[in-house]
This record gives structure tokens, C-alpha cells and sequence, in this order.
């Protein structure tokens, strides 16, 4: 499930021909009072990045330039999020908070109109969420493939929405965008292929510098007179099986990396007294809507 992997994730049922593609969107991010940061592979757009920068309140939504417009449809296959810490040793400091969200992030207004205020309110009842893993910015020196931190690899939500081919749209507003994934009072609805990759960073005393990395792959049909059209493949199938338990080894390895990451905490002085407590206190106070787990 890995978009640095080149095999392709297999369809239960024949699809045709359908252009694998890849892309990415790189951001780098210079804060102090935190951030949040949203990634998913929404399946009929480009759009893969959202942050939204304590520092001055602004909020901003990113496209994978390839996939910005092209494909008359397409459907999700892939998506990662890695995040690295470029500041100097001596500057760098504060938490980082990651999750691999199989639920709806409930929001008190449409994320265009939402104030600083509101923004740090959801910010914490994120970091209080069970599912929600606290880990150092020291974590994050190092790229994935050099021994730091792994990244984030999404998983297919609802298998229903992950195979259909819908539309492509060429540009997606930020709200448009967030309906994929969260919720509030009179927002639009829009199928979930695929899981809620987060990063909540939080306030540092020195401006530290974070460079953030989304990878996305699908299945992409173009018009007839274009070259990827041309080069179209027969997407591999499988049996339906099989292809579940392709999905459940992918979930079961982003929980492992993140229960690593718990035990990393517990050992740098996080107890388990501590999670056990902050786990407890967010399911009092629910901030997410409950979506149940897929019976894969």
C-alpha cells in the first residue's frame, strides 16, 4: 500500500484498462505556535494536502501537479504522508502527534470560515484522541529510508468508494475537500476511499522548520488522444479474498508502526499509566464521529 512500492493493489473484479499513476506534493513548513496537517487520497482529484499553520491562522489546500487535471475518471490506489524535521539541532524541540484516522473529524463550521480559536480547539481534541500517538520532533530528523520516523500509509476506509471510478474533478475547493474526510453542520457529503493520514505539530519557543511529503496513487482514465489513454493496462485482479487480506496486512502494519511508536514514548518517560489516562478522557469527550471498523 506503499506509493513507493511499484506493484499495483489488484481489483476483485475486472476493471478493464485504467493508467497507474503516481504523484507528489512536497510542502516545507516554518512555525512556532504548531500546525495541523491532513493528507488522504480522495480518488476523483489531485487534491492530497491540507495544513493549516497556527502561525497566523492560514489554512491551504495542495494539489499533485500531474494529477491537477487530465483523467476523465479515476479511483484511489495508494497514499503516504511523510514528515521531516530540518531545523538545527540546538532549535529543534516541541511534540509531534500522528494518526491514521478510520473516522469522520467532526468540525463546529466549514474549514473555510473557521477562527484560530476554533482551529486549536479541534487541534486538541485530536491530540486527545485513543488513536492519536505522541512522539518527539527528534523523531522526525532523519528520512524514513535513513532510519527515522516511517510514514504514515494510508488504508482503504470503505471498499464500496475504493473501487468505483467517479469523475475527475480539475479543482477542489478546501471545503470541498475536507467533506471528504470531516464533517459539520450543513456540510456536503462525499464517499472515503481511503483513511485520514495525520500530523498535529505543536508549539515550539524557536521557529522549527518541517518539510511534509504526500505520495498518491490511483487508477486513472484519460481521453482517447492522449498518451497515458494508449498506454492504458488491464488492472490485475484477484479473488476478493485475496485482496482482503492485502488490505488487513497493510492496517495491521500502520498499527504496529504505531504501537512502536507508543512504546518509543513510554520509554523516553511517557507511562503507560499516561496513555491509558489520556485514552480514557477522549473517549469521555468524543471528537471524532464513529465510523465502525471495516470487517476486512
Amino acid at each position: 500500500m506503499n506509493p513507493l512500492d511499484p506493484r499495483l493493489v489488484p481489483a476483485p473484479h475486472f476493471e478493464g484498462k485504467a493508467f497507474p499513476m503516481t504523484d507528489m506534493v512536497r510542502y516545507p513548513i516554518a512555525l512556532d505556535a504548531g500546525a495541523m496537517i491532513f493528507a488522504t487520497n480522495v480518488g476523483d482529484a489531485g487534491t492530497c494536502l491540507s495544513v493549516v499553520n497556527m502561525t497566523g491562522g492560514t489554512v491551504g489546500h495542495y494539489t499533485a501537479p500531474t494529477l491537477a487535471s487530465g483523467p476523465t475518471a479515476g479511483r484511489a490506489m495508494k497514499a503516504s504522508m511523510t514528515l521531516i524535521n530540518t531545523t538545527q539541532n540546538l532549535n529543534r524541540g516541541g511534540s509531534v502527534w500522528q494518526a491514521n484516522l478510520n473516522q469522520r473529524i467532526e468540525l463546529p463550521a466549514a474549514p473555510s470560515s473557521m477562527t484560530l480559536a476554533q482551529w486549536n480547539a479541534v487541534s486538541a481534541e485530536l491530540r486527545a484522541h485513543p488513536e492519536t500517538v505522541e512522539c518527539s520532533a527528534n523523531d522526525f530528523v532523519h528520512h524514513p529510508e535513513k532510519g527515522g520516523q516511517p510514514p504514515l500509509i494510508a488504508y482503504p476506509s470503505d471498499h464500496t468508494a475504493y473501487h468505483a471510478y467517479e469523475s475527475w474533478k480539475t479543482a477542489v475547493t478546501l471545503d470541498e475537500y475536507f467533506s471528504y474526510f470531516a464533517m459539520w453542520p450543513g456540510s456536503p457529503y462525499r464517499n472515503r476511499p481511503m483513511s485520514t493520514l495525520l500530523y498535529i505539530i505543536g508549539p515550539q519557543t524557536v521557529t522549527n522548520n518541517y518539510t511534509v511529503s504526500v505520495r498518491v496513487s490511483g487508477y486513472t482514465r484519460w481521453p482517447v488522444d492522449t498518451v497515458p489513454g494508449r498506454q492504458g493496462r488491464i488492472v490485475p485482479t484477484a479473488s476478493p479474498a485475496a485482496v482482503s487480506r492485502l488490505h488487513t496486512s497493510a492496517w495491521s502494519a500502520a498499527q504496529a508502526a504505531l504501537a512502536g511508536v507508543a512504546v518509543a514514548g513510554v520509554a523516553a518517560g511517557r507511562t503507560i499509566a499516561t496513555y491509558a489516562g489520556e485514552a480514557a478522557g477522549a473517549v469521555a469527550a468524543e471528537p471524532i464521529l464513529g465510523m465502525p471498523l471495516l470487517a476486512l
